[in-house]
């Protein structure tokens, strides 16, 4: 793996794969017109930290790089949290224990941020790791 750029587009790849039309998504900083009264997706995936781990000359170092797949999933408010749950869970089930193009999907973890704005908003991260040669 080459560094962020490579495992995002690894991830956004499998994502929209798998995703399909199971709801209308957007990932981070994409154009897009925020639908009416329908559930959504946006997709995020962050490098958090990082580090050396093998010694040698340039080029052939590794480096550790751990960071997160932030996905959260909007649905209309005061309408029960069947819907949320059920896409919260089928983004964790997406990537968790998984691995795609080199890039280790571990833990999801889920939480319901509640109303904010016109949207209920869950939350499901999904930590990663990858290699970084340089």
């Amino acid at each position: 793996m080459a560094d962020i750029n490579d495992a995002r587009k690894a991830v956004y790849n499998e994502f929209i794969t798998q995703w399909g039309a199971t709801s209308v998504y957007t990932l981070e900083n994409e154009p897009w017109d925020e639908p009416n009264n329908t559930p959504w997706v946006r997709l995020i995936v962050k490098e958090l930290t990082g580090g050396q781990e093998t010694l040698g000359r340039a080029t052939n170092r590794q480096y550790e790089r751990v960071g997160a797949i932030m996905a959260q999933v909007f649905v209309p408010p005061y309408t029960g949290t069947k819907v949320a749950d059920t896409l919260s869970k089928q983004l964790a089930n997406l990537f968790e224990g998984k691995v795609v193009n080199d890039v280790v999907c571990n833990n999801a973890v889920t939480q319901s941020k509640g109303i904010i704005g016109k949207w209920h908003q869950t939350n499901v991260d999904i930590d990663i790791q990858y290699f970084e040669t340089k």
